[in-house]
This record gives structure tokens, C-alpha cells and sequence, in this order.
């Protein structure tokens, strides 16, 4: 019996031996909460520490506003910078959106303002416009070679042409003020001698002189300043100019027809070299190609024009075609590599000889800064179609300046 107590409690030592330990362990542990006492994994503590070393990286927000603006800053100045290589034209007034939504042009004139004294260069007062017209209609009226039907028709031509020149200096201010707009608004690239007429004027001439029995056509290229943006598309310049020379082409028993194929946003290059999707210019006979290039282009780079001049070349210096077209060029006054460009191939290489260079604005602006300009200055900066209507913009002519390139 004593052998079966002593086993047993040996049983009852050994099964609470386990239990004591872990009663002893317990109390040696030091007072701390129990979230603590637990071991932390080495993952989790490698990411608290890269968390602390991220906040500690991290610049203050006040250094990535500074960034942020600073960068803005530099973006907008390239704009502004490429915008003006794009567009280097002087503007000379600003200008301001009035009640009816139509951009109307700023005058706060301080004093009365005068014209300068125009002084025509010799070429002008020889053989602008108005100087041929004098010449040649006192020709005429001394030859006794003109009788019956024939001097009727003379008759009624140099009628028509005074009623042009009539009316083309009552708008803009009398003759020596349009004679002026006509010497600053326009270059021409002849040879001039004491003892003939410029080349230019001969080669014009010849045109119309050896032109056959056929419509006498006009096709014009460009931007959305061609276009007449802004305005209704029959009062665009090439429109204008048209509705001025169809009494004189129909008093010579010729029919005018003009084309305009501008499109807004179209360089001269490549689009220049597809003559026939623009004018059927391989395949027809144009007597005047004309583009513009004062606004997309007006960085006054070459390239483009002379791509233009070589095309218009290779496509109509054939048998066929005789002659290659007058060539009307629509520019800024600032583009003079083109201008120069243009003079080295008429003069040096006999080609283009009566290409005509449109450059307005330096004849425009003394006119705009009068207190009361003339009657074709006047709502310079009303646009033809609605209020509201597309293209009525600060870099789009408004109908007032189509009529003047209309007319010169």
C-alpha cells in the first residue's frame, strides 16, 4: 500500500511539474503589456524604418510650390517666345472687344494727328498706277490710228479705268495718299533704267498682250487670313479684287475668273507643290498664282517660298504653258530674306521677273493713328459676317482691310 501512495504521488509531482514552470516563468517576466512583451517580426520593423526615412526625405511643401511655379514660369516664356517668332509684326494699337462682341480698335487720341509729307520715289511718279494712266491715255488720244468700233472700246476702257483711280482715292484719302499706300504696300523686283519702262512692267504687259482667247484666271493659296475668317468668303481680298477688274476685263472682251483655295493652317510647303488638287495648274493654264505667308510663315524663312518659286517653274516651263505665271506674294514687311530672295530671281536669273510682294501694315498704320481717317479706314475692325461668327480675331483682317489689299 505504501508503494502504491508513493507512485501515485510521484504521478501527481510529475504531471504538475510542467504547470509550475510555467507559474515561475510567468512571475520572472518584468511588468510590461503584453502587445510589448510580444517579439516584433523583422519585416514589420524594416518597414517602419524605411516609413520614418521616407518622412524624413520628404521636402516641405512650400519648396514644391516654389518647383512647380518656377517651372510654369519657363513653360510660358517659351510660349511667348516661339509666338512672337511666329508673329513678329508690330501691333500698333490695342485693341479691345466692344459691345456687340466684334473687336473694334482703341483710340484715345491725345492731340490731333497729321499725315507725314509723302515723298514718291521717281519710279512711283514715273510708272505707278496713276503716272501710266496720264501716260498712255495722252497716246492714245493723239493717234489717229483709233476709229469706229475700235475707239469706242478704247473710249469706254479709259472711262473705266478713270472711275477706278477716282474711286480709289476718295476712299483712302486723294492721290497722293493712295499713291503712297501703292509705293509702301507693294514691291516689285524689274530692272529700271532712264532709257525703258521697269522689266516687270514690260513682262506684265506681254500677258495681256499675247493672251489667248481664253478666260484670264487668278488662283490664290494661303491661311485663313486668304480665306476672309471673320467675314462671309466673297468679301476675302482675292473676291474683292475680282469684283474691281471685271469691268475693265469685260470692256477688253476678256473673262476674268479668280479662284480661292486658301485653307486655314496650310504652310506653303508641302501644300505649295500640290498646284494641281489646289488650281489644276498642271493640267490648265494659270496666268496668276498667288499665297500668303504673313501669318503661319512669317518668321520670314525662305525655304518655303523658294520651294514654292521652283514648283510653279517645273510645272509650267513647258511648250504648253509659254510663260510661267505672275506670282502675287502676301508678307510681312519684316520677312526680307524672302524679299531678297525673290529679287536675286528675277533679277539674276530672269524668272519671276513680275512677281508683285504685298506688305501692308507699314502703309496702313500712319492712317489708323488720325483722328478721322478716310472713309476706307474707317470700322477697320468690323468684320463682315455676325457678331460671333469664327475667325473674329485680332490676327484676322476685318472687311475694311480685304477691300484695301482688294484694291492694291
Amino acid at each position: 500500500m505504501l508503494r502504491s501512495t508513493r507512485s501515485t504521488n510521484e504521478t501527481m509531482t510529475t504531471s504538475d511539474e510542467p504547470r509550475r514552470r510555467r507559474r515561475r516563468q510567468k512571475q520572472q517576466l518584468p511588468l510590461h503589456d503584453e502587445e510589448e512583451s510580444k517579439p516584433v517580426p523583422r519585416k514589420k520593423k524594416e518597414r517602419r524604418r524605411r516609413r520614418r526615412e521616407e518622412e524624413e526625405a520628404e521636402e516641405p511643401f512650400w519648396k514644391l510650390v516654389l518647383q512647380v511655379g518656377f517651372c510654369l514660369l519657363i513653360i510660358l516664356l517659351i510660349v511667348m517666345g516661339l509666338f512672337r517668332y511666329l508673329y513678329p509684326h508690330e501691333i500698333a494699337e490695342e485693341r479691345e472687344n466692344d459691345d456687340d462682341g466684334i473687336m473694334s480698335q482703341q483710340q484715345v487720341p491725345m492731340q490731333e494727328q497729321q499725315l507725314p509729307v509723302w515723298e514718291l520715289s521717281e519710279k512711283s511718279l514715273k510708272y505707278d498706277a496713276y503716272a501710266l494712266f496720264e501716260t498712255f491715255k495722252k497716246a492714245d488720244a493723239n493717234s489717229w490710228l483709233w476709229f469706229g468700233e475700235k475707239k469706242n472700246k478704247k473710249k469706254e476702257f479709259w472711262n473705266l479705268a478713270q472711275g477706278l483711280l477716282d474711286q480709289f482715292k476718295a476712299l483712302y484719302g486723294g492721290e497722293t495718299e493712295v499713291r503712297a499706300l501703292l509705293e509702301r504696300g507693294l514691291s516689285t523686283f524689274g530692272n529700271v533704267s532712264s532709257a525703258t519702262p521697269p522689266s516687270d512692267l514690260v513682262a506684265t504687259a506681254c500677258r495681256f498682250r499675247n493672251h489667248q482667247d481664253l478666260p484670264f484666271k487668278i488662283a490664290f493659296g494661303g491661311y485663313s487670313v486668304t480665306v476672309g475668317r471673320g467675314n462671309y468668303f466673297h468679301q476675302s481680298y482675292p473676291f474683292v479684287m475680282q469684283k474691281i477688274l471685271e469691268p475693265i476685263f469685260h470692256s477688253l472682251r476678256m473673262e476674268l475668273e479668280v479662284r480661292n483655295a486658301a485653307i486655314g493652317g496650310v504652310p506653303s510647303f508641302p501644300y505649295g507643290w500640290c498646284f494641281e488638287n489646289f488650281w489644276q495648274l498642271a493640267s490648265e493654264r494659270i496666268d496668276v498664282v498667288s499665297w500668303d505667308y504673313s501669318m503661319n510663315e512669317a518668321g520670314g524663312i525662305s525655304e518655303g517660298i523658294e520651294a514654292y518659286v521652283r514648283q510653279i517653274y517645273a510645272t509650267t516651263n513647258h511648250e504648253e504653258k509659254k510663260t510661267m505665271p505672275l506670282i502675287i506674294v502676301k508678307d510681312t514687311h519684316l520677312a526680307k530674306e524672302r524679299r531678297n530672295l525673290l529679287q536675286t530671281y528675277a533679277t539674276k536669273y530672269e524668272i519671276a521677273t513680275d512677281t508683285v510682294l504685298i506688305h501692308s501694315d507699314p502703309a496702313i498704320l500712319p492712317f489708323l493713328s488720325l483722328d478721322e481717317p478716310p472713309i476706307g479706314f474707317q470700322n477697320w475692325r468690323k468684320f463682315g459676317a455676325p457678331p460671333g461668327a469664327p475667325g473674329q480675331e485680332a490676327h484676322h483682317p476685318a472687311m475694311a482691310e480685304h477691300t484695301l489689299l482688294g484694291w492694291m
